[in-house]
């Protein structure tokens, strides 16, 4: 939820009206992914913001949905390993951000700031383990776009067609 939200987020700002694109994880391909197509972050952001506890870009705005600057750490729920692919200005980065043996996390640039045509956004991979391939993930992805902006997200390829507005008057 809260990388989808972030996306959701990205795109507002970037003025990208497409979904945040969601691909969940199977036992052919144990890696969940979520990526957005907005601006994506300078290596500064990422540094200042992405990667640092209770830092946030939207504490003072209404419009957007995050601001306590905690989900993108999220992953660490189900992994201790995850990466970020960030392009910005025309620029890749790839950062792997892994919990050390005390649980403190640390982050290793993998690819900095190499030039590409590659899309503006950022795309996160979480791997995720056999216990947690158990888990229903296509319900529990369409469970939480029904709460999400319409037309959003897209799952595993294609948009999320059930919304919390389709039964109102």
């Amino acid at each position: 939820r809260e990388y989808i939200a972030n996306g959701i987020d990205a795109h507002k700002i970037s003025g990208y009206d497409g979904p945040v694109e969601v691909t969940l994880p199977t036992h052919q391909r144990p890696t969940l992914v979520i990526r957005d197509h907005g601006n994506g972050l300078s290596r500064a952001d990422m540094q200042r913001v992405y990667f640092s506890y209770v830092r946030s870009t939207k504490r003072d705005d209404d419009n957007q949905i995050g601001a306590l600057g905690l989900g993108a750490k999220s992953a660490f729920a189900l992994t201790k390993s995850w990466t970020v692919t960030n392009i910005h200005d025309k620029l890749k980065y790839v950062v792997a951000s892994v919990n050390d043996d005390y649980g403190a996390p640390q982050q290793t640039v993998l690819v900095n700031g190499v030039p590409t045509d590659e899309h503006s956004g950022i795309t996160v991979t979480i791997p995720v383990s056999e216990r947690h391939l158990a888990h229903r993930w296509l319900e529990t992805a369409h469970s939480l776009a029904l709460w999400l902006p319409k037309g959003s997200v897209s799952i595993n390829g294609a948009k999320a067609e059930r919304h919390w507005t389709a039964d109102t008057t």
